[in-house]
């Protein structure tokens, strides 16, 4: 009788301790962990942190008319980034390219050159660089 209660005690401790633990990976796992940071990150991150869309969308506007009275002939069209975690900027064309900044989800911009899907563009801060075009830019007509 005490080896039926040693092995039943038992099996409920086994079976107690594996629903504990299943419970803390569950809730561990159920929480989405925090966007990494890294040091070419810290010049976009204002960009990136903006106070919301709607605001983006306000002062996108204003600078948008000024590019174009200063040099119509320089930009071929205008975009908007549509890859939600933004966009890398590069020194060139390619991949092979050293890394330059980055572009902001939803932010405008000028397309000054086009080369086998990267764009050249110019932001509304002035900053200048490629970004691979396709499906991560709309065009703005």
């Amino acid at each position: 009788m005490k080896v039926v209660a040693g092995l039943f005690l038992a099996l409920l401790m086994l079976s107690l301790a594996g629903a504990a633990t299943a419970k803390y990976f569950i809730t561990r796992l159920s929480e989405l962990p925090e966007r990494p940071v890294f040091d070419n990150d810290a010049p976009i991150q204002p960009e990136a942190t903006a106070p919301s869309p709607a605001a983006q969308t306000v002062a996108e506007p204003e600078p948008a008319p000024e590019p174009a009275q200063s040099a119509p002939a320089d930009e071929l069209y205008q975009a908007v980034v549509i890859y939600p975690d933004g966009l890398i900027m590069r020194a060139g064309p390619g991949t092979d390219h050293e890394q330059t900044g980055g572009v902001a989800f939803d932010q405008t911009l000028s397309v000054l050159a086009e080369d086998a899907g990267w764009l050249k563009i110019k932001t509304q801060g002035g900053r200048t660089g490629w970004v691979k075009g396709g499906s991560n830019t709309k065009r703005l007509d």
